[in-house]
């Protein structure tokens, strides 16, 4: 399993000022609540607990400090995958349930609520505006984001605050996207919003959202993505990251049900906005930057590059349209001008700029070919128990084959030896490569061989990979 957020330990200060929409009468960061009798809050998720989305540890952090922001009179129950198992539609679904008051709180992507009508975060979906993760810090830091969220109260949503979680690049499964050529005609997986689609047709790409997304890929029918470097572990195969191609970022809002909010008592309103504030200030210190997560994204067997800079001015030009169609709402056109006047004020920072690597990082170059030896490798079929249960493995004259405890046939790829090492390149058959790119290398590995225990060691791959490569496998044939 691949890792979607990194700690950067970042110090900021230790406490970010926002003031959030509806603010109530107490004093903010006193604890308050203790006296009132204790209640349960329901906080909806689109994702399940096992899936680990980006902002499972902030609404875990949000949850805690309202527990102690009210000393203990408010506890939070978080309802992983709330609107039932994860389809395109669940976004949608998550806030209407929030609206409709089927749950408490919820945790809403910024994008979905123009599905609603609400046009209030339009211009964070802005075609190629918001192309920073320090931008959309400062954002969800300032008054801007007040004024946002109070879009909400026209479908019965009071907003606690918004939290900046990622920027959407194209990822492809294929050849890289790096031209506006290459994107027409493209299937990207494209996520549920009015303005992300507007977008993906904008450019040219043929956006889809297909129910088996590993079978898309195989037919052809899905060939990329619109995604993050924190969501990659969501995608049923690592592929190309243009991290140089920013369409827009992804925040996520934190909201309560207007009703439910509404009959809390002012202290209890303080707490919970108190602890959207706080929280936003820790996923502010916690989420990486884009330079690590691209390095971490080609560790895990992925594979970054960078698009020319007159190319990238083409897609710009390609959605002008659509930005001055969004513009046509005088809120969203003040919202994107004073994001601009941020953005012309705020430093660049060039050396926290993703680089163009390949997969396995800087021991990604493989074995030169001069001194292949798979004679050296001890071939065989070897067998482990691993968290999936008893897995086994073949290496037969420069094939590699691994089988799922029912025996089925679940990876296979070619290998080569070199100097003590070996290299499997998986295959070009996407049934068969286990979730990495087609015909790049995802193991780099030293072995020990002795009686019939076979011991990787020095191993360079996917983490998921290197947990079970570092088993000791037993020779059975």
């Amino acid at each position: 399993m691949r890792s979607n957020k990194l700690y950067t330990g970042v110090a900021i200060a230790a406490t970010l000022a926002v003031t959030v929409a509806g603010c109530g009468g107490g004093s903010a960061g006193e604890k308050s609540g203790g006296d009132e009798t204790p209640i349960t809050l329901r906080v909806g998720t689109v994702n399940a607990e096992t899936e680990e989305a980006p902002y499972a540890d902030e609404v875990e952090e949000f949850a805690n400090a309202v527990e102690t922001l009210s000393d203990g009179s408010i506890d939070v129950e978080i309802v992983w995958e709330a609107p039932g198992p994860h389809t395109g539609e669940s976004e949608r679904r998550m806030a209407d349930m929030v609206w409709e008051g089927e749950i408490d709180l919820a945790i809403v992507p910024t994008r979905v609520w123009d599905q609603l009508e609400v046009t209030s975060f339009e211009a964070l979906q802005a075609p190629f505006v918001v192309d920073s993760l320090g931008l959309l810090n400062e954002i969800a830091g300032s008054d801007l984001a007040t004024e946002m969220l109070a879009g909400l109260d026209a479908v019965g949503t009071t907003g606690l605050a918004i939290w900046p979680e990622s920027l959407r690049h194209p990822v492809s499964f294929g050849e890289p996207l790096l031209t506006a050529a290459d994107f027409q005609g493209t299937k990207l997986l494209v996520p549920a919003s009015d303005a992300s689609l507007r977008l993906a047709r904008a450019i040219g790409v043929d956006p889809v959202d297909p129910l088996d997304r590993a079978a898309a890929i195989g037919s052809g029918e899905m060939e990329g993505a619109e995604s993050a470097f924190v969501w990659s572990n969501q995608l049923p195969v690592v592929g190309t990251v243009t991290a140089n191609i920013t369409f827009y970022p992804k925040a996520n809002t934190i909201v309560a049900n207007a009703e439910a909010f509404a009959d809390l008592s002012g202290d209890r309103q303080d707490v919970l906005q108190q602890a959207a504030s706080d929280t936003l200030a820790y996923v502010v210190e916690t989420n990486a930057a884009e330079q690590d997560l691209a390095a971490q994204y080609c560790a895990d067997g992925g594979r970054v590059v960078l698009a020319q800079a007159s190319d990238v001015a083409e897609l710009v030009e390609l959605a002008a349209p659509l930005l001055t169609e969004l513009e046509q709402n005088a809120d969203t056109r003040r919202f994107v001008d004073e994001i601009l006047a941020m953005k012309a004020e705020a430093p660049t920072d060039s050396a926290g700029a993703p680089e163009a690597c390949e997969p396995g990082g800087d021991n990604a170059s493989g074995p030169t070919g001069d001194e292949d030896d798979t004679r050296a490798f001890p071939d065989g079929v070897y067998r482990t128990e691993s968290e999936s249960g008893v897995v086994t493995m073949e290496y037969r004259e420069g094939v590699w084959k691994r089988f799922l405890p029912n025996g089925e046939l679940d990876c296979e790829s070619t290998y080569v030896v070199e100097s003590g090492r070996i290299w499997l390149t998986s295959s070009t058959d996407l049934a068969l490569t286990c979730g990495n790119p087609p015909g790049h290398d995802f193991l780099n590995a030293a072995w020990t061989f002795e009686g019939d225990q076979l011991r990787f060691v020095d191993i360079d791959s996917d983490p998921a990979a290197v947990r079970e490569f570092s088993l000791p496998w037993t020779k059975i044939e």
